[in-house]
């Protein structure tokens, strides 16, 4: 088991400098990639890991960029998008 594992990647044999490298785009990992990292963060993440961590904000900063290209359908706010939000 790796040395410096983090809680949110139980399941996961990688350690914490393996886990940086993937939201900053340095290093893929099977089918361990920047989404992947994004989406584990997000799910498994503490509000203090999230917001307070630069590896983290490194890969918000991914996600935000990411998201808008891949699905924009999902950050439109609902009053832009002609549902009757006003």
């Amino acid at each position: 088991m790796p040395a410096n594992r983090l809680p949110w990647v139980w399941d996961y044999e990688i350690d914490e400098l393996e886990l940086r490298a993937l939201p900053a785009g340095e290093r893929t990992i099977g089918r361990l990639d920047q989404h992947w990292a994004a989406v584990r963060l997000l799910e498994y993440g503490s509000y203090r890991d999230v917001v307070f961590s630069a590896i983290r904000r490194r890969g918000l900063d991914f996600l935000v960029a990411w998201h808008p290209e891949h699905h924009p359908e999902l950050v439109t706010a609902p009053w832009m998008s002609g549902t009757g939000w006003s």
